[in-house]
């Protein structure tokens, strides 16, 4: 039946595009713009666009209905493999954009374990 074939696509579309807007999120903050800029224009026109064309082809309107997961899952994908592949070539370790200075005003006060 129709409705049993859509539970899929309401439980998992969700979490997919929370993992996309991680990868965007996470290369942003750790100043790969373009990389996040990239991933958002393959998101909204690029694969979506291949999808339904090939989908469509291959099984006609089913197959539109079936675009946008393939959509979601082709970007996660490649958000979680530019993630990686930025996270390779990192100035300094990955875990360095995200720890605090060590000395500096920015945790003055927190040295020591002073709170």
């Amino acid at each position: 039946s129709a409705a049993a074939f859509l539970v899929p696509l309401e439980k998992g579309l969700p979490l997919m595009d929370g993992f996309y807007h991680l990868h965007s999120t996470y290369l942003q903050g750790t100043g790969k713009v373009s990389y996040a800029l990239l991933l958002s224009l393959l998101r909204q026109a690029v694969v979506p666009a291949a999808c339904m064309l090939a989908a469509h082809g291959l099984a006609g309107l089913p197959g539109l209905v079936w675009s946008g997961p393939m959509t979601e899952v082709l970007c996660v994908g490649t958000g979680a493999w530019m993630c990686r592949r930025w996270q390779k070539w990192m100035p300094g370790e990955a875990s360095h954009a995200t720890a605090l200075p060590e000395t500096g005003a920015a945790n003055r006060g927190l040295q020591g374990g002073q709170m």
